[in-house]
């Protein structure tokens, strides 16, 4: 997926574009500063400035008349130097006492656990077209909220900026882990009395258009993660108490009973998975609003709600009570991550990791906090797993022996002298295409898709095949919900799709040029093959010609075969990607195009 950052980047920031025509957006940062202190005491301390000049009614009114800053006030100290206008005439209006106003973030609602956490909403005033606000703050962080000192900041958004500058200072000698991604700002090291100083300068960032699936900022900008801490330090931190994943008896027999109906390692993790997933809330916030520190298993399934971290640590226990060995992980979003484990900025993702034996492959990735695709969600294969294991000193990528994200519909049909189209067809999906390791799901989501085609539908067949990479099979017998209409002695057969299918993405595209990379909701790979037959008094009136294209990044083939009073149909639809640069989006959405043509979805007989 991610090879193709670089190139998408070459193309991002060589657009060419007048970053002072105001007509092009609503606002522009003239400056934007982060700065990163490690002090000798083991405090951290982070400013933060931006000189911010605004030139719509949506950037006055709706945009950025207010700043959030999240923080914990029982670890940091939050104050606010600057929160000054520079109105159109020049002007200069000071945020009044009440425009610092102290809420909880929305994300921490409900969860007991995180009712400390504040969230400070700094109200800008004497906003109109032509503006310039002015903002600093730093937040006091105490030694211990943090493994060291961490953090990760996105280079570019919504609006232009002018300049960016980012300073780490730390004290002299200790060693800072960076990793840069894309890297096209050279970094700066100096001495500053006791302080390395490591700083970047970016100059004319371009602003990130608004399109239609686009991916996080995270999966196509650049991205500075950095940290102090060393590997053992970080694995100490996370797993800050002995007793961590500790469960008492009440909790031991209430696993026995949610695993009594299920016999394999798989229908058992499951089971635990849909508990965790489904029944206890999750406090949604970054983990960095946390310190990456998590709460005991007890805890969280006592109050019944954690943050992401926290119900990975509750699975992880709760299997293991049920004789299950996992452990829980933390994971980078994508393969540009480092393996340096101090970088814990780059590993916000937390799964659980499912063990047979002594076996280094884990049979499963467990999701605790949203839907279980397969047993391992592709979206996070080939990317960088932290075990959380006392003493593991190494990260670990996962790849499992498994074939991609698949589909594969066979489908024979005939029409009758009645005009009823009646037949039988077989599904296989594996990867992301299985909608749930749970049977029962995945036969409602197939039955669904087919119904939704116009057939009744009656399901037959092995169910998901549970071994390593995981697949679902099934058969299925088909019948008209209603007969065919004949007009004028002509009859429309629509050709079926095959269930979960591109067809069901409701993916939506356009010819219009791109700036920046379409995401797709898995990689594709459709195979489909269908027999038709048709009564021997009929003929087909239309079919429609071949199509093959083949480019850089993926292949469609719809190849029609008429053989007396059969119809053979096979079609062949790759994408070897999920996330498309700008540069590619012309042969996507050729194939993409030339997939959902009308055309191609039915034909005629008379």
């Amino acid at each position: 997926m991610l090879n193709i950052i670089k190139p998408i980047f070459l193309v991002f920031f060589a657009l060419q574009f007048n970053i002072h025509a105001a007509d092009d957006f609503d606002a522009i940062f003239k400056e934007i500063k982060h700065e990163y202190i490690l002090n000798q005491d083991g405090r951290s301390t982070y400013n933060y400035s931006h000189k911010l000049q605004l030139f719509s009614s949506y950037a006055v009114t709706r945009a950025y008349g207010e700043t959030f800053i999240v923080y914990d006030p029982a670890w940091q100290k939050l104050t606010v130097g600057k929160s000054v206008t520079t109105m159109a005439d020049g002007q200069i209006v000071s945020s009044p006492f009440n425009a610092y106003n102290e809420v909880l973030p929305r994300f921490a609602s409900g969860a007991a656990p995180y009712l400390g956490l504040r969230e400070m909403v700094v109200t800008h005033t004497g906003l109109e077209k032509n503006c310039t606000i002015e903002l600093e703050y730093n937040i006091d962080t105490r030694k211990g909220f943090l493994p060291g000192m961490t953090g990760k900041i996105i280079i570019g958004g919504r609006n232009p900026i002018e300049k960016m500058d980012i300073i780490i200072k730390i004290p002299a000698g200790k060693e800072l882990s960076i990793n840069l991604t894309n890297k096209y700002s050279k970094l700066t090291k100096t001495k500053e009395g006791n302080y390395d100083v490591y700083s970047w300068t970016f100059m004319d960032l371009p602003q990130v258009a608004i399109e239609s699936a686009q991916p996080a900022f995270e999966d196509f900008l650049p991205v500075l993660y950095f940290g102090t801490a060393t590997n053992d330090e970080v694995i100490g931190h996370l797993l800050h108490d002995k007793k961590l994943f500790d469960l008492d008896d009440k909790v031991s027999a209430e696993i026995d009973s949610m695993i009594s109906d299920r016999f394999s390692t798989i229908d058992k993790s499951m089971a635990l998975r849909d508990y965790v997933a489904n029944n206890v809330g999750t406090m949604a916030g970054a983990l960095k609003y946390i310190g990456y520190k998590p709460l005991k298993a007890q805890e969280v399934y006592d109050r019944n709600i954690g943050s992401k971290l926290d119900k990975a640590i509750l699975l992880s226990a709760m299997c293991n009570k049920a004789g299950i060995k996992a452990y829980p992980a933390i994971a980078s979003k994508n393969n540009t991550a480092s393996d340096d484990i101090a970088v814990v900025s780059q590993y916000e993702n937390p799964f659980v990791l499912v063990f047979d034996g002594d076996n280094p492959i884990p049979i499963m990735m467990l999701d605790p906090n949203g839907r279980q695709h397969g047993l391992y969600p592709s979206r996070f294969l080939g990317v960088t797993f932290i075990p959380l294991v006392r003493d593991y000193k190494n990260t670990v990528r996962i790849y499992p022996k498994k074939d991609n994200d698949a589909v594969v519909f066979n489908c024979l049909l005939s029409l009758n002298k009645n005009r009823e189209l009646n037949g039988k067809a077989s599904v296989s999906l594996m990867g992301d295409y299985v909608p749930s390791v749970l049977n029962g799901k995945c036969d409602k989501n197939v039955k669904e898709a087919l119904e939704n085609q116009n057939f009744k539908v009656e399901l037959k067949g092995p169910d998901f095949i549970a071994q390593p990479g995981g697949s679902y099979s099934k058969g299925a017998t088909l019948s008209s919900k209603e007969l065919l209409k004949e007009i004028g002695g002509v009859i429309k057969i629509d050709i079926p799709y095959c269930p979960l299918g591109i067809e069901s993405k409701q993916i939506t595209i356009s010819p219009a040029e791109r700036t920046t990379p379409f995401g797709l909701p898995l990689r594709i790979n459709e195979k489909e093959f269908f027999s038709i037959e048709i009564p021997d008094n009929m003929e087909f009136s239309y079919v429609p010609d071949n199509v093959i294209i083949k480019n850089d990044i993926g292949r469609l083939e719809i190849l029609y075969n008429p053989n007396g009073n059969r119809l053979e149909i096979s079609r062949y639809f790759i994408i070897f990607k999920d996330m498309i640069g700008p540069a590619e989006y012309e042969m996507f959405y050729q194939l993409l195009s030339s997939r959902f043509d009308p055309k191609h979805k039915s034909f005629y007989i008379e």
